[in-house]
């Protein structure tokens, strides 16, 4: 995954971190899993999924007005 806070236009400050390979639907089911067997919470609530899906949203009214759209 490349890192890049977007302060040089080159990517030069660029890093690049290596994540290991998983299974995200197996890793968010035993989350879940987890959560219900042990009453903790998961570590992603609601509006990091609504927060998600207006991202998503902007990106298809994005495309559709060929306009940034502002999130």
């Amino acid at each position: 995954m490349v890192i890049d806070d977007g302060q040089s236009l080159d990517g030069s400050l660029a890093g690049c971190e290596i994540l290991p390979a998983c299974d995200q639907y197996t890793e968010q089911a035993e989350q879940f899993s987890q959560a219900i067997l042990t009453g903790t919470a998961l570590p992603y609530g609601i509006a990091d999924s609504i927060a998600s899906m207006r991202v998503l949203d902007a990106v298809f009214a994005s495309e559709d007005q060929k306009k940034w759209i502002n999130v």
